[in-house]
């Protein structure tokens, strides 16, 4: 995978003038992936969360420093990633990416209904809904677990690394 990820950037690296949009595409092709991967592994199972109200992601050279920008629609996701913006930019500085600022935005008019994120955050409730599948009830009805039902549960929440996701399952069960 790195060599083909270095023969993409030797391709882009090489590429002439004329073609800006295309090392601009790739660039932003790039940003948004690096964003993803650091917010997955920021927020572990959670990260559907955070990317499914994230609008746009730009990382921008302003005065021979890097600042990466944020929007998001969303007021609960705008405060938690103000409070884990050192992890991301750490997270981002082991890849390549050494940011100096970090700025959210509030997404208005059109940006609102972008979601760059879209097929990523359904592919991981896809993921996690399978992975978890033993908390879905299979009919419409009303059940009532047995204890049995309750025990075995509690055993699989037990092998969930995500310290909030666990305390909110047990919780749901109780």
């Amino acid at each position: 995978m790195n060599k083909l990820k270095n023969e993409i950037t030797n391709y882009f690296n090489e590429i002439g003038s004329s073609d800006e949009v295309a090392k601009k595409a790739y660039r932003a092709a790039q940003v948004q992936n690096l964003y993803k991967e650091a917010i997955k592994h920021v927020y572990g199972d959670s990260a559907f969360l955070v990317l499914e109200k994230t609008n746009a992601v730009y990382i921008m050279n302003e005065n021979d420093k890097k600042k990466i920008i944020i929007y998001t629609c969303d007021s609960m996701v705008h405060a938690d990633l103000d409070s884990k913006q050192e992890f991301i930019k750490m997270w981002l500085g082991e890849h390549g990416e050494i940011i100096d600022k970090f700025e959210l935005l509030a997404s208005k008019l059109g940006m609102r209904r972008q979601f760059p994120y879209k097929e990523d955050v359904a592919q991981m409730k896809k993921s996690l809904e399978t992975q978890y599948e033993f908390l879905q009830i299979k009919n419409d009805k009303q059940h009532t677990l047995t204890q049995e039902e309750i025990d075995s549960i509690n055993l699989k929440i037990d092998k969930i690394d995500n310290k909030e996701l666990k305390k909110a399952l047990k919780a749901l069960i109780k």
